[in-house]
């Protein structure tokens, strides 16, 4: 295991979507998530609409796209406790 800042995994986690040929959509607040068969839209509060294959969310503890997805399936909101680390084994790339 080993212990990193913030900083540097976001930067680093950005670093290999661009080599990736990835766009990365940040300062995207979404307020809606609309599934099709095919694919999924999300909006953003400013009326702008990205649509893909999959949502990957990645907006914190109080997760709208979480939030969002469940609502649509009619799925309970259940609390989310846990903030706490966890140990993974990290590809070169990121060392």
């Amino acid at each position: 295991m080993i212990g990193m800042l913030w900083s540097f995994l976001n930067q680093s986690l950005k670093n290999a979507l661009s080599s990736a040929g990835i766009r990365l959509e940040s300062e995207f607040k979404v307020s809606e998530i609309v599934e099709g068969e095919n694919e999924v839209t999300v909006v953003a509060e400013d009326g702008r609409k990205e649509s893909g294959g999959f949502v990957i969310g990645c907006d914190g503890i109080n997760s709208v796209v979480r939030t969002s997805i469940l609502n649509s399936h009619g799925l309970p909101l259940e609390p989310v406790d846990f903030t706490g680390i966890v140990q993974v084994r990290l590809p070169t790339l990121f060392l």
